[in-house]
């Protein structure tokens, strides 16, 4: 049931207090996430239709410095609590990515990289294989 519906109306909230939550660990305000409201919390969302399954990308956008994002970057990186607590579905890949380039700034988590939080296998204790699923730790 991933689509784009369930991505502004699940996913993207989700993943916005997750990484607001996140944020205010490292001392900043909730306001240093970009364009949020364009998107129930995401700044971002294209769907590809025509991919079997479905693949939806949504992407939120952080206004900080070089150091900012480096403290912030490990801390979205050292704990499955990103993945758990954002929603995000098994058989994701997630970017750290600049804004202008796309290029990455860290390698991206990937179920190959990280199976123990992203693996299908795994759906049932990180990930999640049902975007209606309620978050676990809510």
């Amino acid at each position: 049931n991933l689509n784009l519906y369930t991505t502004y109306g699940v996913l993207c909230p989700y993943l916005y207090l997750r990484v607001a939550a996140v944020l205010r660990t490292q001392g900043l305000d909730e306001s240093r996430i970009v364009n949020a409201r364009n998107n129930n919390g995401c700044a971002s969302i294209q769907g590809f239709p025509s991919s079997r399954p479905t693949r939806v990308e949504y992407k939120i956008y952080l206004q900080l410095t070089p150091s900012e994002w480096g403290a912030l970057a490990g801390a979205l990186r050292s704990s499955a609590v990103t993945v758990d607590d954002g929603h995000v579905m098994c058989g994701s890949t997630l970017y750290f990515q600049e804004y202008d380039t796309g290029a990455n700034t860290l390698p991206p988590l990937t179920p190959a990289v990280q199976p123990q939080w992203l693996s299908h296998a795994k759906g049932s204790n990180v990930c999640y294989t049902n975007a209606y699923t309620r978050i676990r730790n809510a």
